[in-house]
């Protein structure tokens, strides 16, 4: 008999307890404009985004640009910065 998981069930909820980050709001949903993290607009999409689309400050993703978020929800005003759960 092999034991799978030998922490306490209090410290196993502690281990698996996700990461929060901050991510800032750069196209609300429902919106047709794609706008950098400078604020100017870098594209106009024939199609309303169906999320809430960001970044997360101080983390660099592979291609050397701010990390990309996606927030399910409610639609969120352009520059709102909101704390998730990663």
């Amino acid at each position: 008999m092999t034991a799978t998981n030998t922490l306490p069930s209090q410290a196993r909820e502690e281990a698996t307890e996700p990461t929060e980050i901050d991510v800032v709001i750069e196209v609300p949903r429902g919106s047709f404009l794609k706008r950098g993290s400078t604020g100017h607009i870098d594209f106009v999409s024939p199609l309303p985004c169906p999320f809430n689309y960001g970044s997360v400050p101080n983390y660099l993703g592979l291609e050397g640009d701010l990390l990309d978020a996606l927030v399910l929800g409610p639609r969120l005003p352009f520059g709102t910065r909101i704390r998730v759960k990663a």
